[in-house]
Formats: structure tokens, C-alpha cells, sequence
């Protein structure tokens, strides 16, 4: 193990980073991208792509989650549709694709922690909706349901604005759409000014009694 891997070892750094968080901490450029190198070759850091790198599996202190790695493959980015439903358990299914609403282009990226992929939807507010989340020095962003739930009604162009469809469809349960608030559709008025968005929203929120 090197003096790099053992100053970040000591460090806030998370399992998952990038060179300019080794300079951030104060390692100097020249010292630090020397040491990376040797890291590498002697595989106690993996590099994931571009600028990402990751400590060797018994070098980590914590799992390399999957909205970090979105976050730091495209910074203005945030983890929605399908994965977000699937983690909180509305649809039944695993999901492996990791996918992201970005302001940029439409992209798919492979690595070794798994496939992400990048999708433009135009909106007004472009984080109405999404939640920051903060894990050592990173931080990611994170749709709530029913954001990542417009984002497939918009991305996909469905005319859905009953309840219904979802179950059959996704086999969302009533039960898990009961917990929404009205605070969750509030944020998300008119934020994507798109018309079958805008009724799935308002039509559902009616049948929720919200």
C-alpha cells in the first residue's frame, strides 16, 4: 500500500473519487497523480472511468453505491425512473440500469459497478422533486416516486390520468401510491409544462383524494 492509499485512508474521502478531490484535501498535483499511477498498477485504486477511481474492494470503507457513480459520471444529473421505483419498492422487479434524467445529452455509460444510463427530458424546473443526498465528501440527487413516475410519463409520451395503468402496467399497488402527500404533487405543478404529464399528475392526485 502506498503513502496515497493510506492518506486517503485517513481522509473524508469516500470510496468513490476523483483526482481533484485528492488535490481538494491538499496533495500536491504532481505527488498525488504519481502515486495514483502506482496505486493502479498495483490495483489498491481501480479506475472506473475518466477521472473516477474507486480504493481496491478490500481497501473501502463502504459499498460504491450506484447514485454516487451516477453523480460523479454526469455532475448535473439525478437517479430516477424505473431504479428509484424499484428501490423503494413500488414495482416488483430488480433493476440493473441505472437511469438518470440529465440537462444534457442522451448517453449510455458502462462500468464496472454497473450500466447507467443518461436521458434528456426537457422540463421548467429542472430539480422540482429531486432530493439531495450527502454521503462523506459526495453528494447525488435523487427523483422522489412520483417525480420518477412523471419522468417515464414524459420520457415515454403515455396518456395516462387514471391510476389504473400503473398497476397494470407496472403493478404499482394502491396502497404503496397512498403515501403520497399533496406536497409531492405541489412541487411538481406545472413544472414540466408538457399537457399528458400535466393531466397524469392532476388525475391521479384527484383519485388520491389529494
Amino acid at each position: 500500500m502506498n503513502s496515497l492509499v493510506e492518506n486517503i485512508a485517513k481522509s473524508s474521502i469516500t470510496s468513490v473519487f476523483t483526482a481533484r478531490d485528492l488535490y481538494n484535501i491538499g496533495m500536491e498535483k504532481g505527488y498525488a497523480d504519481k502515486m495514483l499511477r502506482e496505486a493502479i498498477s498495483r490495483q489498491d485504486i481501480i479506475h472506473i472511468k475518466g477521472d473516477i477511481y474507486t480504493l481496491g474492494k478490500m481497501l473501502r470503507k463502504e459499498l460504491v453505491t450506484e447514485e454516487v457513480l451516477a453523480q460523479k459520471l454526469v455532475p448535473d444529473s439525478y437517479v430516477s425512473m424505473e431504479f428509484v421505483l424499484s428501490q423503494v419498492s413500488w414495482i416488483p422487479e430488480g433493476v440493473y440500469v441505472v437511469t438518470c434524467v440529465t440537462n444534457g445529452n442522451n448517453m449510455d455509460i458502462d462500468t464496472k459497478f454497473g450500466y447507467y444510463k443518461y436521458v434528456y427530458i426537457p422540463q421548467k424546473v429542472y430539480k422540482a422533486g429531486v432530493k439531495r443526498y450527502v454521503e462523506g465528501i459526495n453528494e447525488y440527487y435523487k427523483a422522489t416516486p412520483l417525480k420518477a413516475l412523471a419522468d417515464i410519463i414524459c420520457k415515454r409520451k403515455y396518456n395516462w390520468t387514471t391510476l389504473e395503468p400503473l398497476y397494470k402496467s407496472f403493478r404499482i399497488e394502491y396502497d404503496d401510491l397512498e403515501t403520497l402527500t399533496a406536497k409531492d404533487f405541489d412541487e411538481l405543478h406545472e413544472t414540466y409544462g408538457v399537457l399528458n404529464v400535466e393531466n397524469f399528475l392532476c388525475g391521479i392526485r384527484k383519485e388520491l383524494n389529494l
